[in-house]
């Protein structure tokens, strides 16, 4: 089969770089040999109009860029929007694709399986996270009471979309309308802000970071209406991809078909050449590496590297402190110069460091699906601490090539850190245990094979139940 192959994301390299669009890339790469691979995907711009459709390529691969621009758009255009779908519609004419694979529809809007269904394409999701369930970003984690969602339902999630669209700020959103209006050009709010003096400039980041201490939730039929068409997506697309277990159940308990979602682990996103620990063992190196937002819960690995002398750790934090900046900058201050915040670094540096540590730490509030950082680490060989929380315990075997902590406050968390202090060799313990995830190649012929099924109207080999 040489289908060609339209790959639709959110966001995408280099302007985006976390586990989605990691994985995107590699796959897309993988397969540019034996098909025709595109991607489409949204990106932010204020200085251009917004709608406007980009023809670009990455590593010679042809990519389509819609110019969105107001990400958080109200619930209703997250069911439908005729302008992204006029856009969509004008990809598929231009592209032509006989497989159509969704891996997320965040700044897009979930029609967009219905109108390359309607054409007889082929169509395919991997569900990177809860997107589909949970309209404010797909971690079920941003209601108000701080608590971890466990049943999406249209009276919960329309305030909990009110607060995670006031995280947008209110300068902003008001430079963003300004820009559309009618004979001003798009990019002039945003010349005048960079014309401004440093301090002036300063000012008005911090009053646009403000959150707002009130917030007007949507109408529950609009969550109401939004889930049905998640749920939709049952009659529009021909297989969903799950990359852990655990999300697969939690899509079976909110009434998508067993036999519909197939798990098919996710592979290394890089080449897989495991190297010795780093010398000397002391101090313990860590990393973190992903995005420095409160469901990533960055505050207690902070807390819990402080509560140990200055030559226990030497922590080295990757991420944009820029993007929760209210959240990051208290801890960058807290730490006081203890924990180096490395700030955005390219994939090739961040792997880099990641080589040069001792053991990666992760400490997720949200149930996580299948963190390819994880993945990465240990395709070098590097032992993994992190949250018992999500499809994290399918990768991680506790006290055998890692070490799991309850994910509840941060108690946990300390104590294993303890551990890392008084047992010198459980790291190198740890290092030894560690298994090959699943590689690259192995990972596309798997999903050649579930392409080849689909695209034929059958099931694919590889059943829910046993994975691979």
């Amino acid at each position: 089969m040489h289908s060609s192959i339209l790959m639709v994301l959110h966001d995408f390299l280099p302007e985006v770089i976390a586990g989605t669009e990691v994985h995107v890339a590699r796959l897309a790469s993988s397969l540019r040999g034996r098909h025709p691979v595109s991607l489409y995907y949204t990106r932010r711009a204020p200085g251009i109009p917004q709608l406007h459709l980009e023809r670009a390529s990455w590593a010679d691969i042809p990519t389509f860029r819609l110019i969105q621009n107001y990400p958080l758009p109200p619930l209703k255009e997250e069911i439908t929007a005729p302008g992204i779908e006029a856009r969509f519609e004008e990809v598929l004419d231009l592209v032509r694709p006989e497989i159509v694979h969704f891996h997320h529809l965040l700044h897009h809007c979930l029609s967009l399986p219905r109108i390359a269904r309607r054409r007889g394409m082929t169509t395919l999701f991997t569900l990177h996270d809860y997107h589909l369930a949970c309209p404010a970003g797909g971690q079920l984690s941003a209601h108000p009471d701080g608590r971890t969602c466990q049943s999406p339902r249209p009276s919960r999630c329309a305030p909990c979309y009110a607060r995670f669209q006031s995280r947008s700020g209110a300068l902003e959103r008001l430079a963003l309308r300004a820009s559309s209006i009618p004979g001003i050009p798009p990019d002039l709010p945003f010349r005048f802000f960079k014309s401004l003096p440093t301090g002036a400039k300063s000012v008005l980041k911090r009053l646009n970071a403000r959150p707002r201490s009130r917030w007007k939730s949507p109408p529950t039929r609009a969550a109401a209406s939004r889930w049905d068409a998640a749920r939709a997506l049952i009659h529009q697309i021909d297989l969903f991809i799950a990359p852990s277990q655990f999300l697969r159940r939690r899509f079976i308990d909110w009434g998508f078909p067993p036999e519909q979602i197939i798990h098919l682990p996710n592979c290394a996103p890089v080449a897989i050449r495991p190297s010795p620990l780093p010398r000397p063992p002391r101090p313990l190196r860590l990393i973190f590496i992903g995005t420095l937002a409160p469901h990533k819960g960055i505050d207690r690995l902070v807390d819990a590297t402080l509560a140990f002398p200055p030559d226990a750790f030497q922590l080295e934090i990757i991420g944009d402190p820029d993007a929760f900046a209210s959240y990051t900058h208290p801890l960058i201050h807290r730490s006081a110069g203890r924990i180096r915040f490395l700030g955005r670094l390219p994939h090739a540096e961040a792997h880099e460091r990641l080589r040069r540590a001792h053991a990666l730490v992760l400490t997720a509030r949200w149930p996580e699906n299948a963190p390819l950082t994880i993945l990465e680490a240990q395709a070098i060989g590097r032992p993994v601490i992190a949250p018992r929380i999500g499809g994290i315990p399918e990768q991680i075997r506790h006290e055998v090539d890692g070490l799991l902590f309850d994910d509840e406050g941060g108690a946990d968390l300390k104590a294993t850190f303890a551990r890392l202090v008084h047992e010198p060799r459980l790291v190198d313990r740890l290092a030894h245990g560690i298994r090959p995830p699943l590689s690259q190649e192995d990972y596309t012929e798997a999903l050649m094979d579930i392409y080849a099924q689909a695209h034929h109207g059958r099931r694919p080999r590889h059943g829910a139940s046993d994975g691979l």
